[in-house]
């Protein structure tokens, strides 16, 4: 399948250039018949038993331990011990960056209600003016913290 896709993209540049040069060109229209030879080869009813023979010992030895192998996964199954583990590094940086983003948005909130709070005890006027400086400062520092990376 790679191979397929690097040859469609070698050829949609190859016709890119070559309507620069003779703007009538149909790439496609004359590469069809070799690529349909192409495929026909790889897929032939031949192609497919010579690969199959090809690996046709290895297949035998895997299908001799595959009994003990169903048997061993059927009583761990049984008693309990069957424990299944899918990594996938794709699935843990989205896990990662969805961790950051929470933790970014509750640093965010408490910078929120630190302003709101600060803003409220300055607007007062009261003894507790300093404490409300003290939660805009806070607030400012939330806010640096946590702003978006760009």
């Amino acid at each position: 399948q790679p191979q397929l896709v690097l040859l469609q993209k070698t050829l949609l540049n190859i016709e890119g250039l070559g309507r620069e040069l003779y703007p009538d060109l149909d790439l496609w229209k004359t590469a069809y018949p070799i690529l349909q030879e192409w495929m026909t080869e790889r897929l032939s009813g031949k192609k497919v038993l010579q690969k199959i023979r090809e690996q046709l010992p290895e297949l035998g030895e895997s299908l001799q331990v595959l009994p003990q192998i169903i048997q061993e996964i059927m009583q761990k199954a049984s008693d309990g011990r069957l424990v299944m583990q899918v990594t996938n590094p794709e699935l843990e940086g989205l896990k990662q960056s969805l961790d950051q983003d929470r933790h970014r948005k509750f640093g965010v909130s408490a910078g929120a209600a630190s302003l709101i709070a600060g803003s409220l005890l300055i607007g007062l006027n009261g003894d507790t003016t300093w404490l409300g400086w003290v939660l805009v400062g806070a607030a400012v520092g939330l806010f640096l913290r946590y702003r978006p990376k760009s």
